[in-house]
């Protein structure tokens, strides 16, 4: 039983040679690291509560900082867009052909001409279509006055 305590001792208080050192020597050695421990086991808690604190701001932290670069790229892709944009070439355009009691038919215009073309055509079906209206036939045509869209057909 004494080897236990002693072992115990020399282990706890840090004592190489049991047979150097005298019991009260030994013992006020482990009352010392008795009182560091519980010392250190005191400040334990607070150590830990403080390293998951600081973990959390570093990975808050963290991800405000990955939130500001995925901003930060948009605002980049965007803004390069916009100077793409206010080049204002198209390279590529689709042709409507319309053709009766068929689907339309969609194809690619390339040349500079056919875009033209396309655009000129498309906008004279879209924006011509009151020009099919109740209101610019006859005889609505005429009673309501418009005279000066009968000038214009």
């Amino acid at each position: 039983m004494l080897t236990k305590i002693a072992l115990h001792l020399q282990k706890a208080t840090k004592i190489a040679s049991v047979a150097h050192a005298s019991l009260q020597e030994a013992q006020e050695l482990l009352a010392v690291a008795k009182s560091e421990h519980s010392a250190f086991v005191k400040d334990a808690a607070k150590l830990r509560t403080k390293h998951i604190e600081a973990r959390a701001e570093a990975l808050t932290e963290l991800a405000n900082l990955k939130s500001w670069e995925n901003q930060r790229n948009t605002a980049r892709r965007v803004h390069h867009l916009k100077k793409q944009q206010k080049l204002g070439k198209v390279t590529k355009m689709h042709c409507t052909t319309m053709r009766p009691n068929l689907p339309p038919l969609q194809a690619a215009c390339t040349t500079q001409e056919k875009m033209i073309e396309a655009t000129a055509f498309e906008n004279k079906r879209q924006f011509s279509k009151t020009l099919d209206g109740a209101f610019v036939q006859q005889p609505m045509r005429t009673q309501f006055g418009l005279v000066l869209m009968a000038k214009l057909l």
